[in-house]
């Protein structure tokens, strides 16, 4: 009897043994599991929260097609629009039939009056003490540029059976610069770039020390 209590507590005693290695293993397990889970987690909040790099740019490649001097004294600048009306007729026998193209159109620019500084001589600047004579070339029409974000076609119409011109748009915008140089002259831009320009030069050269000033213009 009494060994059979023996083996029986002994049995008991390895159960309790036992028992405390499964709950210390499973409490390590846990305690690697949360230590990996904090670490994974930490990493990926770090991750969040780590500012993103910034890519370097590649430097751009320029390629220099050619160097031009620019010798243009523009004292006027003229923003008008033009109403070009194009009506073109078959060559063949549509033409007695009716047959046409045609298109208006409002295009808008910018006209610039000045002087070609680059016709200037050593002639035409002379200087003695305090004085000073210069003679600026006439005043000219130096660029017309066309806006083609505003302008746009009004209206256009062709018969039935005339063939589409490819060509008619760009010569509406010829003649419409065309008129648009036309229409700065008539406005006297040339009197008020020359006026300007005269202006302009005889400020400049009293700025230099000169006390008598004299600007010609053709």
């Amino acid at each position: 009897m009494e060994e059979s209590k023996l083996i029986q507590q002994g049995q008991s005693t390895q159960r309790n043994a036992n028992g405390c290695i499964v709950a210390l293993l499973v409490a390590l397990i846990l305690m690697v599991g949360g230590l990996f889970v904090f670490l994974v987690a930490r990493d990926a909040i770090d991750a969040l929260l780590r500012p993103k790099p910034v890519p370097t740019p590649r430097p751009t490649i320029v390629t220099i097609l050619g160097l031009s001097e620019i010798a243009e004294f523009a004292t006027v600048d003229i923003r008008s629009v033009a109403e070009v009306n194009e009506v073109r007729t078959p060559d063949n026998l549509l033409q007695y039939f009716g047959g046409r193209e045609s298109l208006l159109m409002l295009v808008y620019g910018d006209v610039k009056v000045g002087f070609d500084l680059s016709e200037i001589d050593e002639g035409d600047l002379w200087t003695e003490g305090n004085r000073v004579m210069f003679r600026l070339p006439p005043p000219k029409i130096l660029s017309t540029t066309i806006d083609f974000d505003k302008s746009h076609i009004v209206d256009y119409e062709r018969s039935l059976l005339v063939r589409n011109d490819p060509n008619l748009q760009a010569i509406v915008l010829e003649r419409a610069t065309e008129d648009l140089q036309k229409a700065a002259i008539e406005a006297g831009a040339l009197e008020t770039a020359k006026r300007f320009g005269r202006l302009f030069f005889e400020n400049h050269l009293r700025s230099l020390g000169f006390e008598e000033v004299r600007i010609d213009t053709d």
